[in-house]
């Protein structure tokens, strides 16, 4: 508690432009400081929360604020913050220094929390859905990606959403997610389980490069599209089963693969973790 009185009285010796038009971010958490608040919210989105108002702050140290000089703040220096190991951080702009002011877990309300109890990261869409990343879930091996989020459909699992989580063994992708980012699961040497969205279209570059104890994958019906050297580094796989063998093609190299060739699924395997492996695949429809 005497980390956060003290960063707030900091941020309220602040110039008064300062105090009223400062706004940060960083992954999806957005902070910012009104005359009398400190605030934070989802970025895209447009309900503020607060963390703490100035005023009680001002109260409670009477008129000492007004006098506080050295490190401990003085008048004009700036305060940056940053969303970093699941804390809200801040420290002054120029020094390296950063100092934990409240936990992520604290700010949200009961109703995020309800919603995420695994603490994935959820990203806000152009299209008014969300994007999905691993968050403050690294120490799970088993994860379910749910449908939707706050009433909004998970449509994507980002770029580089679960890059070298090493405990993850096991994901389920829903049916309302249509494409899974570029090297979305890069480096997951655990991961032996996927069950796969029904309604997946694209599979982006390197998602699953490294995949190393990946065994088995269903490319289901829906997707058209599969990047280059997706399953690069997956040394375990040997069965890969295509719901939709036929109009595939290696596109880089302008190649028809065959429909019974993509019916045996260890030939499917073979195809895209060597023979074709740095090539994107697409199927006409």
């Amino acid at each position: 508690m005497k980390k956060i009185l003290l960063v707030l009285l900091c941020i309220f010796v602040l110039p008064l432009m300062f105090l009223l038009g400062g706004c940060y971010a960083e992954n999806n958490i957005v902070i910012r400081v009104t005359g009398e608040y400190v605030q934070w919210s989802y970025e895209g989105e447009d309900i503020w929360h607060d963390i703490i108002d100035i005023q009680s702050i001002k109260s409670a140290l009477g008129e000492t604020y007004q006098g506080i000089q050295g490190p401990q703040g003085v008048a004009g220096k700036q305060v940056e913050f940053r969303n970093q190991d699941g804390y809200i951080q801040w420290h002054y702009v120029g020094e390296d220094a950063w100092q934990n002011l409240i936990s992520i877990e604290e700010l949200q309300p009961e109703t995020v929390k309800d919603e995420n109890p695994q603490q994935l990261a959820f990203y806000p869409l152009d299209d008014g859905t969300y994007g999905v990343g691993v968050g403050n879930a690294t120490q799970l091996s088993s994860i379910v990606i749910p449908e939707t989020y706050l009433g909004k459909e998970v449509t994507q699992i980002v770029e580089y959403a679960f890059e070298n989580d090493s405990k993850l063994k096991s994901i389920q992708i829903p049916d309302s997610v249509t494409t899974i980012g570029y090297r979305a699961f890069i480096g997951c040497i655990s991961l032996t389980s996927i069950t796969m969205s029904n309604n997946l279209i694209e599979i982006c570059d390197a998602a699953f490069d490294s995949c190393s104890s990946l065994t088995s994958i269903i490319i289901t019906n829906s997707v058209t599209s599969i990047g280059g050297n997706t399953f690069s580094g997956c040394s375990s796989l040997t069965n890969v089963v295509f719901e939709n063998t036929t109009g595939w093609k290696a596109t880089d190299i302008d190649t028809d693969i065959s429909s019974s060739d993509l019916s045996n699924p260890e030939t499917a395997a073979n195809y895209l973790k060597d023979t074709y492996v740095d090539c994107r695949w697409a199927r006409e429809n």
